[in-house]
């Protein structure tokens, strides 16, 4: 099997330089086809050079890289958010990265991110683990059952031995089960239980201060955050984007 095409975009010499050896550990697994330094390069060397895999650096001088992803492509690839800031983790999550990694880039990270990135750009070699999109959330309701894309809901709030679920399109829906029953169903494995009460969908974060003890959502709702639902929104944030 062939190693992944991938690039590296990354305006600082030094840290291109560690990049590249990194990625020269891996020949088996990782062929490194073009670099960038800058906004206008790397535009040109995407669409020239088709990585599969991108190593892209948060900021490039004048511009953040983020910007990059709103241009249109005429091919697909996943992308590794590399920064020296922690503070970009939602952002890289809003934009779909496959990962997040801060610099200096430990090894032992980078191979759990390698291994994810394998797992998805060869897919004859292993199972694709993300999720099932087409999946839906089962809702009993009054003799009927609704069914719910995950990708709608914007948090669960228990509520005694019922819950509320509140989602995009739907508005808020009081369901007569407990957190548990959306939690345990398989398409509710991307939603995150960040507090005894509250279970979210980290995609529809709108904004998260990390000092703070709560998140606000999407549709401006504030949402307490434990120390142990802390502890596992930032590693969801580093593992699973």
């Amino acid at each position: 099997m062939k190693a992944i095409p991938c690039a590296i975009i990354e305006d600082e010499p030094r840290a291109m330089e560690a990049m590249k050896s990194i990625v020269g550990s891996y020949p088996d697994r990782l062929s490194l086809i073009g670099t960038a330094s800058s906004y206008e390069e790397a535009l040109i060397m995407i669409r020239q050079k088709r990585p599969k895999l991108i190593f892209l650096d948060i900021q490039l001088k004048k511009r953040q890289s983020f910007d990059i992803l709103k241009e249109s492509f005429d091919h697909e690839f996943e992308v590794v958010f590399v920064t020296a800031f922690d503070q970009y983790a939602i952002e890289a999550f809003r934009n779909k990265a496959l990962s997040y990694l801060l610099k200096p880039v430990d090894f032992k990270e980078f191979e759990e991110v390698l291994d994810r990135a394998m797992k998805i750009l060869r897919p004859s070699d292993s199972v694709d683990v993300r999720p099932n999109t087409t999946s839906k959330i089962s809702i009993p309701q009054e003799g009927q059952t609704l069914y719910l894309n995950p990708s709608e809901v914007i948090f669960a709030k228990a509520s005694g031995s019922y819950c509320e679920l509140v989602t995009l399109n739907k508005g808020q829906t009081t369901v007569s089960k407990p957190l548990r029953f959306i939690e345990d169903q398989p398409a509710a494995q991307n939603l995150l239980r960040v507090h005894r009460s509250y279970l979210i969908n980290p995609t529809m974060i709108n904004s998260w201060e990390h000092s703070q003890k709560e998140i606000i959502m999407e549709d401006r709702t504030s949402i307490p955050v434990s120390r142990e639902g802390k502890k596992k929104l930032l590693e969801h944030l580093n593992n699973s984007i």
